[in-house]
């Protein structure tokens, strides 16, 4: 089997979409969701599954066998109330999907999921655990694949107030229960044996009428070796950027994998379950903090601790992997980055993916009894063979003296190019970073001569408490100020035209990028948010709303809330602003971007709203996702002097 030959069915089941111009072309090709998405390998090695997108949010699910090359889309979702999320392998002939459905309720709308199970052949298709159409919006996840069973699998499915662990049968949907349903259980996690040896339980407190919220503590507890009792590990408090995070046990079962604060950044320890709770640090790095396990294989073993410094890395446990990945960084062209996916429940066969900066990235499967490595397909088939701009770290000094990093990519083949139009795009979260690597939409704009900073301003999570601070929304002008700091860096670099910068952002990035233009109404010539959060004093209240407690602490109170809502501080903007929001977005609602330009056309102020309807947070929608580049890259150079 070929990469070529994957790649030509993934253009067959995707709809092209035309282009009357290169620039629209262009814009087609980077708005294309990944065509390869979501890859995993059969316990056997023998076959591969992935997701490819088809017309709208819709996706395939395709099954390829390895020897023949023979690829076939065993289930289609269009996306419209169902959407296709990942898929993955539970038995040797046996897929387990989990597919995101959105509920109506009486005056809004719900996220849910559930979990769909079928054969390799699109046979026996069937939906196991909860029925979402009753209500439940939780639970149906799966805990283990109880690899040793031919049939059963082990989920946590819902009870009215709780969860329950329930085995249940794969091919047929019939389930038994394995115990008592616990209030207020959101998670379970089994020992490698697959006995359920973690938990964890949320608190519900009472309101004065009647009511109840969700505090800030999470109660991890464990059961020690053989014992029914449960005993309290740790509290995990859900309003702080570092806290207690129990991922899991280790390989023998015999301890439990626990992230937690360590000198200011988060670290990995070993905490003993037998009792004695002995710990023993495992990694931790000085300047960023371990962002999580890497789990691979038949009982999904902890082979590596990820973390990102400029780049991404992977702190291997064990020693054959990290001298594979080695090994293979410097094989494959470019130096990318390896990631090591899956292995075969025999641990014969690897599934890897290869990437950087200047390639979206490829998957291949490793033999280990051969050592060749072939290559699958490349995630993004329409761009193969353009040229990409390097994305590179860098740093530069904010007004209070603090070294800021980011990423600065310019346009292919100007490496030292000056006098640029330029744009600062801040990530979302704001409880993120951005990272070395492909990026679609600086990409886009660098393949239309744009230089890109991408700034890793205080209030980005990865690098700390006191990084972090508050969080970007309560301590909005340390981050905005870092944000505009880089504006000016880039003039004063003399990588920007002073006259031609612009910001472009999403979700907090959105936000970022109207607010920055209130801090400095000068500074930026034009302004693009994408589902952009504008008034926090409105956000609190639609928290409020569904007693979300977590939400109204993590914006605070005071001053910093109205000050800091650019939908009520409008008139200060003098740039132009183009925004985009998706009419079912249930992470930021477009009521929000409605407030905005509202406000923006009482105060006079040049605008647009484009609305797409019926799409989500992520406008995953490959014609929506063309549209919003090709109309931003019309905004800016209508807004930019040439």
């Amino acid at each position: 089997m070929t990469g070529r030959f994957l790649s030509a069915l993934a253009a067959s089941l995707l709809a092209a979409v035309p282009a009357t111009a290169d620039e629209a072309a262009l814009a087609a090709k980077f708005g294309a969701r990944e065509a390869f998405d979501g890859v995993a390998l059969s316990p056997d090695g023998k076959r591969i599954s992935y997701l490819n997108p088809i017309r709208g949010k819709g996706s395939a699910l395709v099954v390829v066998d390895l020897a023949t090359g023979d690829a076939k889309p065993i289930m289609t979702v269009s996306g419209a109330d169902y959407q296709l999320r990942s898929c993955d392998w539970i038995k040797i002939d046996r897929l387990a999907c989990r597919v995101r459905v959105e509920l109506e309720r009486s005056d809004f709308t719900v996220a849910a999921a559930t979990t769909i199970a079928i054969d390799p052949d699109g046979g026996n298709r069937l939906e196991i655990g909860d029925d979402v159409r009753w209500g439940r919006s939780r639970g149906g996840r799966i805990i283990s694949t109880l690899p040793d069973d031919p049939d059963e699998i082990l989920m946590a499915t819902n009870g009215p107030w709780g969860l329950t662990a329930q085995r249940v049968n794969a091919r047929t949907g019939k389930a038994r229960p394995t115990m008592d349903e616990e209030r207020m259980v959101a998670f379970y996690a089994v020992d490698p044996a697959g006995r359920v040896r973690l938990k964890g339980n949320v608190r519900a407190v009472e309101t004065a009428s009647g009511g109840y919220y969700v505090d800030r503590r999470f109660r991890y507890a464990y059961r020690a070796g053989a014992e029914t009792q449960w005993r309290t590990l740790a509290v995990a408090d859900l309003g702080a950027n570092i806290t207690v995070d129990v991922d899991g046990f280790d390989e023998s079962g015999a301890a439990l994998l626990v992230l937690k604060p360590h000198q200011g950044k988060q670290a990995l320890f070993r905490v003993a379950a037998d009792g004695s709770e002995r710990e023993e640090l495992i990694f931790a790095h000085p300047d960023v903090d371990v962002s999580g396990i890497k789990r691979i294989g038949k009982y999904a073993r902890p082979v590596g601790a990820t973390y990102s410094t400029d780049y991404q890395h992977v702190e291997y446990f064990d020693a054959e992997l990290k001298k594979l990945a080695a090994s293979l960084r410097k094989a494959l062209p470019g130096g990318p980055t390896i990631t090591i996916v899956d292995e075969t429940w025999d641990r014969t066969k690897l599934l890897i993916h290869a990437g950087s900066d200047v390639d979206p990235g490829g998957y291949y499967v490793y033999d280990k009894a051969t050592r060749k490595l072939g290559k699958l397909s490349g995630t993004r088939p329409d761009l193969d063979g353009l040229t990409l701009g390097a994305m590179k770290p860098v740093t530069y000094t904010a007004r209070d003296g603090t070294s800021i990093p980011g990423y600065l990519t310019l346009p292919p083949g100007k490496p030292d190019a000056t006098g640029l139009p330029a744009i600062v795009m801040p990530h979302g979260g704001p409880s993120a970073r951005d990272t070395w690597g492909f990026d679609w939409i600086a990409q886009y704009f660098a393949q239309l001569g744009y230089a890109v900073l991408q700034p890793n301003y205080r209030g980005s999570a990865g690098y700390g408490d006191a990084w972090f601070q508050k969080n970007g929304f309560q301590s909005w002008p340390t981050a905005i100020g870092d944000i505009n700091d880089g504006a000016r860096w880039l003039v004063a670099q003399g990588i920007a035209d002073p006259k031609r910068l612009a910001i472009f952002g999403w979700s907090y990035g959105g936000y970022a990028a109207l607010q920055a233009n209130i801090v400095e109404p000068d500074l930026y010539k034009a302004t693009v948010a994408v589902a952009p959060v504008t008034d926090l004093v409105a956000l609190k209240a639609e928290a409020r709303r569904y007693n979300s407690r977590l939400e109204q602490n993590f914006i605070g109170a005071g001053p910093h809330v109205e000050q800091g809502s650019p939908a009520r501080r409008a008139a200060a903007i003098k740039s132009p602003v183009l925004m985009f929001h998706g009419t079912r977005d249930l992470n930021v609602d477009i009521e929000q971007a409605r407030l905005m330009a509202k406000a923006l056309k009482s105060a006079g102020k040049t605008h647009e709203l484009i609305v797409y309807d019926g799409l989500e947070h992520s406008l995953v929608d490959n014609v929506a996702r063309t549209d919003l580049l090709k109309r931003s890259a019309d905004f800016l150079s209508s807004n930019l002097p040439r």
